[in-house]
């Protein structure tokens, strides 16, 4: 590293590279770099006269690389590539003021809206954009995603992930379907009762036949056309809202829903899964002032 200065040809040398043999002509390159041509040609010449070769066979119209030049030029693209990525990557956290928050839908709808909306509201010189959906992508630099809450185990590469509550599952469903098809006082009673099937949303996803073999219960689930089965998550949980039938919800997400008695637990023994909900972030991404405060905000809303 001590040599990097001795052996990496001059910074504009490289640029004016990049650009003549991208354009495969140097007046294009020059009217990108809003330079004359005559200085994009000085530029190779010192960056040829310094490698010991020719980067470029010429004709009258055009230019193409030779052998060493695509070998220069697919390093110096991968290199300034990185080196404009992490520019942008670092002044973006700087400026601090745009946050890009992603949950699954019944987080962001159940859990993260409200809380969303509070902070704006503390932090009026913030903004937020929600991202919704199952899989997140936080880990392609590309995706432009500060935070995200994500449901797992917490042990994901390259990512910093918090603790944000526990997995913990019961039977939930509207106070009009209990007093219509109450009571059911053991879990093998839920058997009776009109359960919403959700898809398994990952492989760790509890499901049913899951929590009757938790309670020592036999279950086979209804196969179409006995059954509706729902591939989103809240609105699986609104068709219990609605008296639809009985869910299975996650305590910490729909703790709102259950305090303002628009569903209720049925179950006095709830299951912890193991698994949990996680704020997390990759791990080499500078942290802005928005991203760090929205970090704190949801920790002491809990």
């Amino acid at each position: 590293m001590r040599n990097l200065r001795k052996n990496i040809p001059s910074p504009k040398a490289l640029i004016a590279f990049e650009a003549a043999a991208r354009h495969q002509n140097f007046t294009a390159a020059a009217e990108e770099l809003l330079i004359t041509q005559a200085a994009v040609t000085y530029q190779i010449q010192k960056l040829e006269q310094g490698l010991g070769t020719a980067l470029f066979t010429r004709s009258h119209r055009r230019i193409d690389l030779t052998w060493a030049g695509e070998r220069l030029l697919s390093a110096v693209s991968h290199g300034l590539g990185h080196i404009a990525e992490a520019a942008y990557q670092i002044r973006k956290a700087s400026e601090g003021r745009t946050l890009t928050v992603a949950a699954n839908g019944a987080v962001s709808f159940y859990w993260l809206r409200e809380r969303a909306l509070n902070f704006q509201i503390e932090n009026p010189g913030v903004g937020l954009r929600l991202m919704t959906g199952e899989q997140d992508d936080i880990e392609n630099p590309g995706s432009g995603i500060d935070l995200a809450i994500r449901h797992g185990s917490g042990d994901w590469p390259g990512l910093e992930a918090s603790l944000l509550f526990d997995e913990v599952a019961v039977p939930v469903c509207s106070p009009d379907y209990l007093a219509r098809n109450g009571p059911f006082n053991q879990p093998a009673d839920l058997k009776k009762a009109r359960l919403l099937q959700l898809e398994p949303l990952s492989p760790d996803w509890i499901t049913w036949e899951a929590w009757f073999s938790l309670r020592s219960v036999e279950y086979d689930r209804p196969q179409p056309p006995e059954t509706v089965t729902f591939n989103s998550y809240p609105i699986l949980l609104e068709a219990a809202i609605a008296g639809q039938g009985i869910a299975l919800g996650g305590l910490n997400v729909i703790a709102t829903v259950l305090k303002e008695g628009r569903l209720v637990q049925m179950d006095d023994q709830p299951h912890h899964t193991g698994l949990g909900y996680y704020l997390v972030q990759a791990v080499n991404k500078p942290r802005g002032e928005a991203s760090v405060g929205f970090a704190k905000f949801l920790v002491a809303s809990l």
